[in-house]
């Protein structure tokens, strides 16, 4: 980190890795989706719904978090409309 200059473009970065990781290798979402999916619960089944739905877009999903990472790198965008979108 003492080689970056700007460290306040990072948030993105750094909410990616607080938030996604956990997810990824705690939650183990993509292993448990037959489970949650047939789950008796429904806010259970309405979330591997929507899993599914963003898991099936998951280079798309990608793509755009490698562009909003640029774009906050570079200081185009900031804090302020990553949240919002």
């Amino acid at each position: 980190m003492s080689g970056v200059r700007k460290r306040g473009r990072l948030g993105l970065v750094g909410r990616l890795a607080n938030e996604g990781m956990p997810i990824h290798y705690i939650n183990q979402v993509r292993e448990r989706l037959p489970e949650l999916a047939a789950s008796p619960n429904a806010a259970l089944r309405a979330d591997a719904r929507e899993w599914s739905l963003h898991l099936s877009r998951l280079e798309e999903l990608f793509a755009e978090a490698e562009r909003d990472i640029r774009l906050s790198l570079d200081g185009e965008i900031g804090d302020e409309e990553i949240v919002k979108t």
